[in-house]
């Protein structure tokens, strides 16, 4: 066991020459964790209320235009809230770092989306030359960390949903630019039980035009992963605290999606000829409104808040 005091929040690592020593380790201890000092953190009330709190949001971090005098000068004004919870990446490998720090030299093995990065933190706190470091990039268990231009015929945009008995059809679409060079949409086909009682997405079909894609094959890796991180969290995905720590402690209360889950995944992508605008996790945000959409269109209900439920109601 070694105290951990310095560099982030305190707490216990367990070194060990084995994954199955240190787990053996750590199961053999017992930790009393302090409370932080001041009122203990729930996220029920912190969530009901923020509405109230944007009202007092002094804080601005984008200015475009004058939105206050356009709405002023609108004739009809439309308000809504949208609720998203705490989430956790929740990726299959845990964050970790393996790291061989010397007088003279540090080598570095690391799951990191950001070598350059990676490099210039450990140059900060060991006080080496970045000529001293090493660092081997290995695979990651899930990093999690893009124009439009969409070809709604491969969608079947200009088809009806397929009917399916005892539900209700109905197909959604959303819009982004990633980081001004990489463009995208995603149409989602779900069903609704007549009741109610059950939401099921079917087919998600992603346009990509994030420019010349180097690795075709890689785009579209990156689009299906990114699209499951997407269904967990706009399904699935949500964080509750009380008394300063979260309810769910792991995969057993924390659901992410599962094969048998899975909708039918189609990716195209453009050939614009565009420089390469770069790709990742850019399609996570479209999942969410792509599905709410489709839900709207199936049942007429606008459901604002995340994960996405029959059972909620408009704001």
């Amino acid at each position: 066991m070694v105290p951990v005091t310095t560099g982030i929040l305190p707490g216990i690592a367990v070194v060990a020459d084995d994954n199955w020593s240190a787990q053996r380790g750590r199961a053999a201890l017992t930790i009393e964790w302090a409370l932080r000092p001041g009122p203990a953190f729930d996220s029920e009330p912190f969530l009901a209320a923020l509405p109230s709190a944007c009202d007092r949001a002094a804080f601005k971090v984008r200015y475009e235009g004058d939105a206050i005098a356009a709405m002023e000068a609108a004739a009809s004004r439309h308000d809504a809230i949208y609720v998203f919870p705490f989430q956790a990446h929740a990726p299959m490998e845990p964050m970790n770092c393996t790291a061989d720090v010397r007088g003279d030299r540090a080598e570095i093995w690391a799951p990191t989306q950001t070598d350059v990065r990676t490099i210039a933190q450990v140059v900060k706190v060991t006080g080496l030359p970045e000529s001293a470091v090493t660092l081997h990039c290995v695979m990651m268990g899930g990093g999690f960390g893009r124009r439009l231009f969409s070809d709604y015929h491969r969608t079947g945009w200009n088809t009806p949903p397929l009917p399916r008995q005892g539900r209700r059809s109905g197909r959604g679409v959303a819009a982004n630019v990633y980081h001004a060079g990489s463009y995208l949409a995603m149409v989602a086909d779900v069903s609704v039980a007549d009741d109610l009682s059950d939401l099921r997405v079917h087919r998600l079909t992603t346009i990509v035009d994030c420019g010349i894609a180097l690795n075709p094959l890689g785009v579209i890796g990156q689009t299906e992963s990114g699209i499951t991180w997407g269904l967990s969290a706009a399904l699935l995905g949500k964080i509750d605290f009380k008394a300063d720590a979260p309810v769910q402690k792991n995969f057993s209360d924390y659901h992410v999606m599962r094969i048998g889950q899975m909708p039918e995944l189609d990716t195209v992508l453009l050939d614009s000829g565009a420089a390469p605008g770069g790709f990742g996790e850019h399609p996570v945000p479209l999942v969410a409104p792509a599905i709410a959409n489709a839900l709207f269109a199936a049942s007429g209900i606008r459901v604002r808040q995340l994960p996405l439920r029959l059972d909620q109601r408009p704001a």
